[in-house]
């Protein structure tokens, strides 16, 4: 499943994160940058809601996309994904 992980709950998240589901979160940049393609969303929620999906158990992968206002920040994310738990980290062209 691909989502940009700003809906819902952490309960919901970390609900699903018990299941057998493999999920893909748009993260494109950093607090600084995600929103300026990702509208309408927010940076802080998107990684609540994966880190609840993520220590339930769940196989998130970080999925970017770099933009010349964001792939500075492109190894900054890799590192965070890290830390957090997400399976991988995938650039999308």
């Amino acid at each position: 499943m691909d989502t940009n992980g700003s809906v819902r709950t952490k309960d919901f998240w970390r609900d699903l994160g018990k299941t057998n589901i493999e999920i893909f979160f748009a993260l494109d940049g950093l607090e600084d940058t995600h929103h300026l393609y990702r509208q309408d969303t927010d940076w802080h929620k998107v990684i609540e809601n994966a880190r609840a999906f993520i220590d339930s158990g769940g196989f998130a992968i970080w999925r970017f996309v770099p933009f010349d206002h964001n792939k500075h920040q492109e190894q900054e994310c890799r590192r965070l994904a890290q830390e957090y738990g997400f399976a991988s980290f995938e650039n999308i062209y």
